[in-house]
Protein backbone atom coordinates (compact mmCIF):
# COMPACT_ATOMS: atom_id res chain seq x y z
CA UNK A 1 0.00 0.00 0.00
CA UNK A 2 1.43 3.46 -0.76
CA UNK A 3 1.75 5.75 1.93
CA UNK A 4 -0.38 8.40 1.54
CA UNK A 5 0.38 11.95 2.31
CA UNK A 6 -2.54 12.94 4.73
CA UNK A 7 -3.61 10.58 6.46
CA UNK A 8 -7.24 11.21 8.78
CA UNK A 9 -6.11 10.69 12.70
CA UNK A 10 -8.48 9.00 14.53
CA UNK A 11 -6.50 9.14 17.99
CA UNK A 12 -3.55 10.24 19.22
CA UNK A 13 -2.55 9.92 22.78
CA UNK A 14 0.92 10.11 25.05
CA UNK A 15 0.91 8.35 28.25
CA UNK A 16 4.01 7.56 30.48
CA UNK A 17 6.18 8.23 27.02
CA UNK A 18 4.40 5.61 25.26
CA UNK A 19 2.18 7.40 21.99
CA UNK A 20 -0.12 5.86 20.43
CA UNK A 21 -1.31 7.19 16.83
CA UNK A 22 -4.21 5.67 15.09
CA UNK A 23 -5.29 7.09 11.74
CA UNK A 24 -7.15 5.76 8.61
CA UNK A 25 -6.05 6.27 5.11
CA UNK A 26 -8.40 7.62 2.29
CA UNK A 27 -7.80 5.25 0.36
CA UNK A 28 -11.46 3.38 0.79
CA UNK A 29 -12.46 0.85 -1.42
CA UNK A 30 -15.11 -2.10 -1.70
CA UNK A 31 -12.57 -4.22 0.37
CA UNK A 32 -13.13 -1.27 3.38
CA UNK A 33 -10.75 0.88 4.98
CA UNK A 34 -7.49 0.70 5.78
CA UNK A 35 -6.60 1.53 9.40
CA UNK A 36 -2.95 2.23 10.84
CA UNK A 37 -1.70 1.64 13.89
CA UNK A 38 1.25 3.40 15.38
CA UNK A 39 2.79 3.23 18.78
CA UNK A 40 5.68 4.73 19.67
CA UNK A 41 8.61 4.65 22.76
CA UNK A 42 11.37 6.68 23.40
CA UNK A 43 13.61 4.28 21.85
CA UNK A 44 11.63 4.38 18.56
CA UNK A 45 9.18 2.88 17.00
CA UNK A 46 7.51 -0.20 18.55
CA UNK A 47 4.27 -1.33 16.61
CA UNK A 48 3.55 -0.26 12.93
CA UNK A 49 0.28 -2.11 11.74
CA UNK A 50 -1.71 -1.78 9.11
CA UNK A 51 -5.33 -3.26 9.67
CA UNK A 52 -8.33 -3.74 6.89
CA UNK A 53 -12.15 -2.66 8.32
CA UNK A 54 -15.32 -2.55 6.58
CA UNK A 55 -18.68 -1.68 7.70
CA UNK A 56 -20.18 -5.04 7.17
CA UNK A 57 -17.84 -7.45 8.75
CA UNK A 58 -15.58 -5.44 11.06
CA UNK A 59 -11.90 -6.41 10.59
CA UNK A 60 -10.88 -8.17 7.88
CA UNK A 61 -9.42 -11.95 8.61
CA UNK A 62 -5.67 -11.91 8.23
CA UNK A 63 -5.84 -7.53 8.49
CA UNK A 64 -7.25 -7.29 11.90
CA UNK A 65 -5.11 -5.75 14.80
CA UNK A 66 -3.07 -8.12 16.59
CA UNK A 67 -2.98 -9.18 20.69
CA UNK A 68 -0.02 -6.19 21.10
CA UNK A 69 -3.14 -3.77 20.21
CA UNK A 70 -4.94 -3.06 23.55
CA UNK A 71 -8.77 -4.27 23.44
CA UNK A 72 -9.97 -0.79 24.92
CA UNK A 73 -8.32 0.71 21.95
CA UNK A 74 -10.06 -1.24 19.41
CA UNK A 75 -12.96 -0.63 20.63
CA UNK A 76 -12.86 2.46 20.28
CA UNK A 77 -11.78 3.09 17.13
CA UNK A 78 -14.61 0.26 15.47
CA UNK A 79 -16.91 2.57 17.61
CA UNK A 80 -15.71 5.23 15.60
CA UNK A 81 -15.62 3.99 12.29
CA UNK A 82 -19.11 3.15 12.95
CA UNK A 83 -20.37 6.27 13.52
CA UNK A 84 -18.38 7.61 10.51
CA UNK A 85 -19.75 4.83 8.40
CA UNK A 86 -23.31 5.57 9.54
CA UNK A 87 -22.77 9.52 9.33
CA UNK A 88 -21.48 9.39 5.37
CA UNK A 89 -24.52 7.00 4.70
CA UNK A 90 -27.27 8.63 6.57
CA UNK A 91 -26.12 11.99 5.09
CA UNK A 92 -25.57 10.70 1.11
CA UNK A 93 -29.09 9.14 1.28
CA UNK A 94 -30.57 12.04 2.75
CA UNK A 95 -29.01 14.12 0.20
CA UNK A 96 -30.34 11.51 -2.63
CA UNK A 97 -34.23 12.00 -0.83
CA UNK A 98 -34.25 15.40 0.63
CA UNK A 99 -36.03 17.84 -2.01
CA UNK A 100 -35.26 21.30 -2.23
CA UNK A 101 -36.78 23.72 0.63
CA UNK A 102 -38.71 26.57 -0.61
CA UNK A 103 -41.45 28.46 1.58
CA UNK A 104 -44.25 30.11 -0.75
CA UNK A 105 -46.21 32.93 0.62
CA UNK A 106 -48.96 32.34 3.11
CA UNK A 107 -52.38 31.91 1.83
CA UNK A 108 -54.65 34.59 3.42
CA UNK A 109 -52.32 37.10 4.53
CA UNK A 110 -54.85 40.10 4.48
CA UNK A 111 -57.13 37.67 7.31
CA UNK A 112 -54.13 36.57 8.82
CA UNK A 113 -53.15 40.73 9.42
CA UNK A 114 -56.93 41.75 9.64
CA UNK A 115 -57.86 39.01 12.60
CA UNK A 116 -54.44 40.14 14.27
CA UNK A 117 -52.84 37.08 14.31
CA UNK A 118 -49.93 38.61 12.39
CA UNK A 119 -48.68 42.28 12.53
CA UNK A 120 -47.95 43.65 9.18
CA UNK A 121 -43.96 44.46 10.21
CA UNK A 122 -43.87 40.74 11.03
CA UNK A 123 -45.17 39.91 7.51
CA UNK A 124 -43.65 42.34 5.65
CA UNK A 125 -39.80 41.81 7.59
CA UNK A 126 -40.95 37.47 6.58
CA UNK A 127 -41.10 38.74 3.12
CA UNK A 128 -37.74 40.81 3.19
CA UNK A 129 -36.26 37.78 4.91
CA UNK A 130 -37.62 35.75 1.93
CA UNK A 131 -36.41 37.66 -0.69
CA UNK A 132 -32.93 38.36 0.45
CA UNK A 133 -32.47 34.41 1.69
CA UNK A 134 -34.15 32.21 -0.37
CA UNK A 135 -31.88 29.41 -0.20
CA UNK A 136 -32.77 28.96 3.67
CA UNK A 137 -32.96 25.95 4.56
CA UNK A 138 -34.40 25.02 8.40
CA UNK A 139 -32.03 22.51 10.08
CA UNK A 140 -34.05 19.18 11.27
CA UNK A 141 -34.82 18.98 15.08
CA UNK A 142 -32.24 16.37 16.51
CA UNK A 143 -35.16 14.42 17.48
CA UNK A 144 -36.47 14.21 14.28
CA UNK A 145 -33.27 13.32 12.59
CA UNK A 146 -32.74 10.15 14.42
Amino acid sequence: MASTPFPIVLRDHTKAGIRWRVSIHPELGAEGTVVRFLKRGRSGRLLDQLCRWSPQSGWAPGHAPSARVPKVLRQRIEAELQRRHRRRRGSSAAAATQAPAHRSSILGVSEAISCGRMSVPAFLAMELIEAYLPLWQPQPAASQAR
